[in-house]
Formats: C-alpha cells, structure tokens, sequence
C-alpha cells in the first residue's frame, strides 16, 4: 500500500529528478483543508503527503536549522540535544500542519501560540496528534458560542415582547383602569424586565391570567390598601 500510495503521488520518475523533488516539496506545503473537509480528512490527507516528503528526502536536511535555534542552543544535556535533532522533522510539518489548516476556523490558534511565544511561553505543539486534540476545543468553543448566540438573541426578543405588554399595561394605568395592586405587579415586571440579570424559578415574569409571579410584592401591597 505504501508503495502504491507513493506512486499514485509521485510524479513520472522519467522527470528531472530535481523538478520531481520539487513537486514533492510543492504538494506538501501548498496542500490546505478547504472548507469542505473535516478534521479527520484533512489530518488522513496531510499525513500522506508528509510520509511521501519524508521517503523522498529524509528529515536530516533539517538538523543544521534545528541546531541554530534558541531552543537547541540553551540545552546542555546531550540526550536531549538528539531528541530535538531526532523530532525536528515532526516539530516543522506540525507547524505546517496547524499553518495550512482552514484559517477561518483555527487562525486564531497559530496568532495565540505566537503571542505566547513572544512572551517566552512556547506553546506550539510538538505532534500532529496533539494539535489535532487543540483544535477539536476549538470546535466545540465555537459551537457553543454559536449556541449562547442564539439564546441570547431569542431571549432579547422573548424581553423586548413581554417588555412591549408591559408598556400597554402602563397605558391602562394612564386611563385608571387598574387597581393599585395591579399597577404595583405592572411595574415591578417593568423593573425585572430592564435588569435581565435576575433569575426566576417559574422562567415566567407574567402568568397567563396577568398576575405576577412575585406573590409576596402582592401581599405587602394587599396589605397597604
């Protein structure tokens, strides 16, 4: 299968060797996920098109840059010299990886890690595997926005309805066609209605027969009259 995939996607070998390389290394960093494929799609895509790069032309040729970085150069512990030599291949095609992804959708990631690293906090991800599970937060973060979107906008219609029946009451209170309990619960709905931050148990500022959920606003006015 490997060797099938390889020659599905490697250009005639009765090219210039270097053209071919060259288009190797073109279809690797110009592949991006288009608004149509999902995650998984993009992740299976992408990691052909890595493999292929990488049986081509290996991943030494990355060791020079790796060693003229910051982070190579602050390591004194050998080991730890190699395995950064040893994962440069996979810390670059990761960056390629979050890079090439639909920026629409995850653009933000990539701006995040860059000003974090600025601040001396790297936190750009080492594995494809780890940035595919950033990414699926970032999903779920923008559904459930989408979510509190449209609650919120249909609760500010479902206030602005009953505030607008409250308005009408007032005008019966203009004509004197109410009592003063009735005016007292009409404008303590008002009230409630303009400070949506307070919480009802019942979910209803005004029962169907108009009376007010606030039985004890009721009482106390009752007991002035």
């Amino acid at each position: 299968m490997k060797l099938i995939s390889e020659l599905m996607h490697q250009p005639a070998r009765v090219k210039y060797s270097f053209a071919s390389v060259t288009e190797t290394i073109a279809n690797f960093i110009n592949y991006k996920q288009l608004d149509t494929d999902r995650l998984t799609e993009y992740a299976t895509k992408f990691k052909e098109k890595r493999n292929i790069l990488k049986s081509q032309i290996g991943t030494v040729w990355l060791d020079n840059y790796v060693k003229k970085t910051e982070e190579y150069r602050s390591i004194t512990d050998a080991d730890e010299k190699k395995e950064l030599l040893e994962n440069g291949f996979e810390t670059w095609t990761t960056y390629m990886f979050l890079r090439n992804s639909n920026q629409r959708h995850y653009g933000t990631l990539i701006q995040e890690y860059q000003m974090d690293y600025a601040k001396r906090d790297d936190r750009y991800p080492r594995k494809i595997a780890d940035a595919i599970e950033v990414m699926k937060q970032v999903k779920i973060r923008r559904v459930i926005g989408k979510m509190i979107t449209e609650t919120m906008k249909t609760e500010t219609r479902r206030l602005e309805q009953a505030l607008l029946k409250q308005v009408e009451e007032v005008t019966r209170i203009k004509e004197g066609d109410m009592t003063y309990d009735a005016i007292v619960v009409v404008l303590m709905n008002i009230y409630c209605l303009i400070v949506p931050v307070k919480k009802y148990s019942s979910g209803k500022l005004v029962s169907e027969n108009g009376t007010h959920a606030l039985s004890t606003s009721r009482k106390t006015t009752t007991g002035r009259t």
